[in-house]
């Protein structure tokens, strides 16, 4: 009986093993859900990669490093060799941005930003005019200048490598630009070292990637926050040249850790993701934010990141904790024909991607490949998104998961470490570690999984490896690790997470494409003064700052020109100790404004405890009070939300809605007007306001409101 016991044991282990191996061998490829077509490209052209513009007649624009750019016809054809490419210029020093505006081609070239436009209508770039050249070069061949797409409030940026490795021998060089429309030029950020791409979020904020090597321990995703200190101090000595970003940083101490050295120095923002080197690849490159809505799947605001060497693409994850961003990168798609360097996602789902192997190389053996990735439209089984807790991660998973292996530890393998920040080339992994994964506790729905870890380290890539985890399905992960950047640990569960998505609109309702500035970061231009004396807000360091006159009961404040019924507002406050502020909304001139129209308080909750009433922040003054404490402390940026439709109004603060209110059932707010001016408020002590943007709603002449 024993014998029999222990081979009928054998046999149903066999048979197990069997069906996973069976499972395994059939598992999807990531072909399934996302092939490549590669066009044809005519043999005597070079067309090795720089980067890539979709024009508004739907063709697309290819500039090359060699200095040409072409125009490609038929980019969404399914027949690789259906397409046309015309020379629309030539001549140009190593494009490596392209943007289109108002019937002009904007390319950032190595030393200066050029617009470039076809008068004649041939297809043949007639007229060239120096938008800006206010950086230097020197012929270092390192000395590339990286530029972006248009920005919300119509800039470029711009960001330039170090002459070199070590050294900033030219103007601005290892610096970030933000090039205004008149020409105008704003340094933004310094501490670059060797940038690979940039790309703009969903919420128009711009990142870059910068590649290891001095002060870059591994390549990395990093945001491009104004004011910001990238990490390489070698072009500190253009300080000199501008007030723009305030005075130079202290010098970080070389063989230091980089969340360390972030603690001394404010100014220093640590990169968003770190990619484990050689693990995700060993030169990053370009950016592209999937703002599609599902037209590529599942990953909606997330980043796609190239690496030109491994020739692939990446996928990433952000969110923010403590105010800065950090996130994970996951494998996404290999085997590009080239070194993949510049990346495009159409509003329509279609990734374009244009690859190089000249000067490193690259897994891509051809010399150059112009490809589409596109979505088939079946999900792959993938963990969708990774969220730092206090206690260990939350995993989002784009299938439900069979729940005896997503909810048994052993399904899970994790390890921990960091990298030297040091003014030498790169660093190897360094501090490892192993925390261990207590518990993995699944939800209800069998669509998230909390792992409950012991031995976090902050300032540690978390590797986690999930190969014993399957889906309801039986299928393995399509990519079964992902590398996160814990640069803060949430101090509780709330204080970590992402932009929130906005709640779909009725069918009747259109929506404006894009948010607009309010505030142009220069001056006052679109606002006056309602109520104070002249000159109580005023422009500082690209913030409107509310001066409050401590004599006077009444509150200051700042309004639109025009009125605005329904709309998304955004912007970032800042208020000092003791502040207390407001922004109105839906307001009148006349009158009281924060009874006549309505007031969404701002104010320093400071250490707060138990229920908001209705005075503190995100509630509508005196009538509907927040749900929770969520505002930063006095001294630091929040980001503040609030959506009008009808007869809701939706407060979100730091990426939490704390306020949700049908105005039409609280008494004191039935009968206010549904339109009006958006004001800002100094009441008590002064106060900041930046980064204003507004997006409005237009409704059809039904004027049928959004559902709840």
């Amino acid at each position: 009986m024993i014998f029999d016991f222990a081979r009928q044991l054998t046999m149903v282990a066999s048979l197990l093993l069997g069906a996973d191996a069976d499972a395994q061998a059939n598992a999807p490829t990531e072909a399934d859900y996302y092939p490549l077509m590669t066009f044809d490209i005519p043999k005597d052209l070079m067309l090795e990669a720089g980067d890539i513009e979709l024009l508004s007649d739907g063709r697309l624009a290819i500039s090359s490093r060699r200095g040409d750019i072409y125009l490609l016809e038929n980019p969404f054809t399914d027949d690789p060799k259906d397409v046309k490419l015309t020379r629309y210029a030539q001549g140009l020093h190593e494009v490596l941005g392209l943007a289109e505006r108002d019937g002009a081609l904007y390319a950032t070239q190595r030393g200066e930003l050029t617009r470039i436009r076809d008068l004649d209508g041939d297809d043949r770039a007639d007229l060239f005019e120096t938008v800006c050249d206010e950086w230097g070069i020197n012929g270092d061949y390192h000395e590339y200048a990286f530029g972006s797409k248009f920005d919300p409030e119509g800039n470029l940026w711009v960001t330039l490598c170090l002459t070199g490795s070590f050294s900033s021998q030219n103007k601005y060089r290892g610096w970030c630009l933000r090039i205004a429309p008149d020409g105008t030029v704003l340094p933004t950020c310094s501490g670059i070292r060797s940038p690979g791409g940039m790309g703009i979020n969903h919420k128009g904020e711009v990142f870059y990637t910068d590649n290891q090597g001095p002060w870059n321990g591994t390549c990395s995703l990093r945001h491009l926050e104004p004011g910001s200190f990238q990490g390489h101090p070698a072009g500190f000595r253009w300080y000199e040249s501008t007030d723009a970003i305030g005075k130079k940083p202290p010098e970080p101490k070389s063989g230091s850790r980089l969340w360390v050295e972030a603690d001394k120095i404010p100014e220093l923002v640590p990169p968003a993701v770190l990619f484990p080197y050689k693990k995700m690849g060993q030169s990053a490159s370009g950016i592209a934010c999937d703002t599609t809505g599902g037209k590529f799947g599942p990953f909606t605001n997330q980043f796609f990141v190239a690496d030109q060497r491994a020739s692939t693409v990446m996928r990433v994850f952000l969110e923010k904790v403590d105010g800065r961003y950090q996130g994970v990168c996951f494998p996404f798609r290999e085997g590009f024909g080239s070194g993949t360097l510049c990346l495009l996602m159409s509003p329509e789902g279609h990734l374009f991607t244009n690859g190089t192997n000249r000067g490193w190389g690259s897994i891509g053996s051809k010399p150059f490949a112009l490809e589409r990735m596109d979505w088939t439209g079946k999900v792959p089984f993938e963990v969708l998104k990774m969220r730092a807790r206090p206690d260990g991660f939350q995993l989002v998973f784009t299938e439900p998961v069979d729940p005896d292996t997503a909810g048994d530890p052993k399904s899970y393998e994790l390890q921990a470490y960091a990298y030297i920040y040091q003014s030498s080339y790169g660093s190897p992994e360094v501090d490892h570690s192993k925390p261990t994964i207590k518990e993995a506790v699944v939800s209800d729905d069998h669509r998230e999984v909390r792992l409950v870890i012991d031995g976090l380290k902050r300032g540690h890539v978390h590797e986690l490896h999930m190969d014993g985890v399957r889906s309801a399905k039986a299928l393995p992960l399509l990519h079964p690790v992902g590398y996160y950047t814990l640069n803060n640990i949430p101090k509780d569960s709330q204080e970590s997470g992402e932009e929130p998505v906005t709640t779909a609109m009725s069918a009747t309702e259109k929506v404006d494409e894009s948010h607009r500035p309010l505030f142009n970061g220069k001056d006052l231009s679109g606002w006056k003064e309602v109520q104070g004396k002249p000159g109580s807000f005023r422009v500082e360091d690209g913030a409107i700052v509310g001066r409050r006159d401590r004599t006077k009961k009444t509150a200051y404040w700042l309004s639109t020109e025009d009125k605005y019924g329904d709309f998304n507002l955004r912007l970032e406050y800042m208020l000092e100790k003791g502040g207390n502020s407001g922004v109105f909304i839906r307001a009148p001139h006349t009158g009281r404004t924060s009874r006549e129209g309505m007031e969404i308080q701002l104010r320093d909750d400071g250490a707060t405890k138990g229920k908001p009433s209705s005075g503190h922040t995100g509630s509508i003054y005196q009538a509907v009070a927040s749900n929770e404490f969520v505002s930063r402390p006095a001294g630091e940026w929040n980001e503040l939300e609030i959506d009008c439709r009808g007869d809701r109004v939706r407060v979100t603060l730091n990426g939490k809605t704390i306020n949700d209110a049908d105005v039409s059932q609280v008494e004191k707010l039935k009968d206010r007007p549904r339109e009006g001016y958006i004001g800002l408020s100094a009441h008590t002590n002064n106060v900041r306001f930046r980064n204003i943007r507004l997006r409005p709603y237009s409704r059809s002449e039904d004027k049928a409101k959004t559902s709840r």
